[in-house]
């Protein structure tokens, strides 16, 4: 009886494995680059990878931020020395001069909030300065920092790929126990032969009885 359940344990091990083997190359062709053999190194090095390129878009999109404030920043201190400048001509005029400095000063007023959508400022307002922020990064700004992002959802993707569709783990081989426990795989293998045997002689479809087949006579 040993010898038996010992090679029907052998008989389901080996086909397990062949079913494990498979699912392992189908599982590796879905997942490119991953081992099935020790996915859990290749998942971390994917999230080192993902948590790299989300430090990337945040560099990326601070310098670009940064950069456009500067811009902003200084063809707004330009202008207003502009406005200024003309303010205190018109003040300092002669009386035949001042009308038409005053129009200058209100001329070049008018430009600038035309320009920079404020009214002049020695500097501009904070909240103007996210309003530059936010359109600095914008969707479709910056194809740096699109193809940055780009490579954050890829990481991200395969990450919840994997997460989704774990790697299959190989079975575990048959290995013997102790006499008290052999004894007991013993009694629980003959326990589910008998089982199985009733189940077949109780079976409605083994019961069932045949129709004898009827020769046509001619």
């Amino acid at each position: 009886m040993r010898a038996e359940r010992l090679a029907t344990s052998e008989r389901v091990y080996t086909a397990r494995v062949r079913e494990c083997e498979l699912a392992t190359a189908n599982w590796e062709k879905r997942h490119p680059g991953i081992s099935a053999t020790d996915p859990g190194v290749s998942v971390a090095a994917l999230e080192r990878e993902h948590q790299a390129a989300i430090a990337d878009v945040a560099r990326l999109e601070h310098d670009k931020q940064a950069a456009v404030v500067e811009a902003h920043t200084t063809s707004w201190e330009r202008d207003y020395a502009a406005v200024d400048q003309a303010r205190v001509s018109a003040v300092d005029a002669p009386v035949f001069r001042r009308r038409s400095a005053q129009e200058a000063h209100e001329n070049a007023r008018r430009d600038f909030t035309a320009k920079h959508g404020h009214e002049p400022t020695p500097q501009p307002p904070e909240q103007l300065r996210d309003t530059w922020r936010r359109a600095a990064t914008a969707p479709g700004r910056d194809e740096r920092l699109e193809a940055a992002r780009r490579h954050v959802d890829e990481r991200r993707k395969k990450l919840e790929h994997l997460q989704r569709d774990p790697a299959p783990t190989r079975p575990t081989a048959p290995t013997p126990g102790t006499p008290a426990q052999e004894r007991a795989k013993d009694a629980q293998y003959l326990q589910d032969r008998k089982q199985l045997e009733q189940r077949r002689t109780t079976s409605p479809e083994i019961r069932r009885p045949r129709t004898p087949t009827r020769s046509i006579e001619r």
